[in-house]
């Protein structure tokens, strides 16, 4: 469900920005639980790519 855990990101990121941490950015997959499963999921890999290209000024 995409509303689970909704609440977390905007906590943390508070602790982030109280640590100096100017941006941050949120990816989230859903049904994940073992390793490498989150490669099926085309479009949160896009999204990690697309992030790591915006922070890596590419």
């Amino acid at each position: 469900d995409p509303n689970s855990f909704a609440d977390i990101f905007p906590k943390f990121d508070y602790f982030f920005k109280a640590y100096g941490f100017t941006e941050s950015y949120l990816i989230r997959a859903f049904g994940v639980g073992e390793a490498g499963e989150v490669e099926n999921q085309q479009d949160v890999m896009r999204l990690a790519e697309e992030t790591a290209e915006r922070v890596c000024g590419r």
